[in-house]
């Protein structure tokens, strides 16, 4: 019996043995496969913070790119506005009322007291406004009779003539 035990427990003894080295082997797998996933991870984390700083950038330039054609396009469209505007005065020149004129226009009646009230604000610094100076935000004036831009020279006589209503 006691070689029977012995043969059972050198067995038995090699059976652990090879266990614990079939159960290291599985574990360096384990952790050679962990430390592969974690590489993987790690370089997709990477990539991922590259381009969201490239995109950052890129939405800063083209935010920069979109403010310079905004104020390429605001240029024509304001001189526009402005021409606008000074036949709206022109029609109230005729002697038609506001609501008239806004009638006309095919315009909101606001929109003419709007115009209305700018220009009266406008001939109010111009004449509180000492000789030669321009009131701050404004272009110079064409002179009287001749036409500048966005203003006919009805419109710019009126500008340096009319009292506020």
């Amino acid at each position: 019996m006691t070689e029977e035990h012995g043969t059972d427990r050198e067995a038995g003894g090699r059976r652990r043995s090879s266990r614990r080295v079939e159960a290291r082997e599985r574990a360096r797998l384990q952790a050679a496969q962990y430390v592969v996933r974690e590489e993987a991870r790690q370089r997709i984390a990477a990539e991922y913070l590259l381009l969201q700083e490239d995109l950052v950038r890129g939405r800063r330039a083209a935010d920069e790119r979109l403010a310079r054609l905004r104020e390429e396009l605001e240029a024509p469209l304001t001189a526009l506005r402005e021409q606008a505007d000074s036949l709206v005065l022109d029609m109230l020149e005729t002697g038609v009322g506001q609501v008239e004129a806004a009638g006309r226009l095919g315009m909101p009646l606001p929109e003419v007291r709007r115009i209305r009230r700018e220009h009266e604000q406008r001939a109010q610094q111009r004449r509180a406004a000492p000789t030669g100076a321009e009131p701050s935000g404004t272009a110079p004036a064409a002179l009287p009779g001749q036409s500048g831009p966005g203003h006919s020279a009805a419109a710019e006589d009126r500008l340096q003539e009319e009292p506020a209503h």
